[in-house]
């Protein structure tokens, strides 16, 4: 289902990890896998590849993308089967089909340069971002973010909201998505409570 999301991972209040996903957006989705990933991971090993593997796209990186897609045929930024193929071979990281599942890919691979796209921005757009998943090693908590008004009355303090505090560093933005939840990585619930929490809370907010 294409319910839009960001999956974040946050260092020093910045993005090491800001992945923008097409589908399955919702707490039994994307929020799923994200949870899985934060309670089986060997958290200091994940950070420490973020730290020396990781980084975003920057301008000389989107030159030569550009020039690569013009390579395959894609004068235009669409993809057919055949390019989209190419495409992920070369770029592996940056499919919008990753989701959540770009923390596993990370954590699990052999590359040395690992290539992302820093898709904070998209957490400004309430009406296309849905649900967004920031695993903060500042505060070593999951927080759970949400643009649907009938989640509005859990939502924390706007000094909580990730969000809030760096809208200065994107002067398009208007609103952003609200803070609904936090779990501490000490605390991190079971599967099965996760999903039936944010089924409860929307529940709730549908009877009153």
């Amino acid at each position: 289902m294409g319910t839009r999301n960001l999956t974040m991972v946050i260092k020093n209040d910045k993005p090491l990890i800001a992945q923008y996903g097409q589908w399955d957006g919702y707490p039994d989705g994307q929020g799923k896998t994200f949870l899985n990933f934060i309670s089986n991971v060997d958290l200091e090993s994940f950070v420490e590849k973020l730290k020396n593997k990781v980084r975003f796209f920057n301008g000389r990186d989107l030159k030569e993308e550009m020039e690569f897609s013009k390579s395959i045929g894609s004068n235009s930024g669409m993809l057919d089967m055949n390019q989209a193929e190419l495409y992920n071979e070369k770029y592996p990281y940056l499919s919008r089909d990753i989701g959540a599942e770009i923390l596993e890919k990370i954590y699990n691979s052999n590359d040395d340069d690992i290539l992302l796209n820093d898709s904070s921005s998209f957490g400004y757009d309430t009406v296309f971002c849905e649900w967004a998943y920031i695993l903060n090693l500042d505060t070593e908590e999951m927080e759970i973010y949400c643009s649907y008004e009938s989640y509005k009355n859990n939502v924390y303090d706007l000094k909580d909201n990730w969000f809030h505090r760096n809208k200065g560093n994107y002067y398009h933005s208007e609103g952003y998505v609200d803070l609904i939840k936090k779990f501490h990585l000490r605390d991190l619930p079971t599967t099965e409570y996760f999903i039936e929490y944010f089924n409860n809370l929307q529940n709730e907010d549908d009877e009153e």
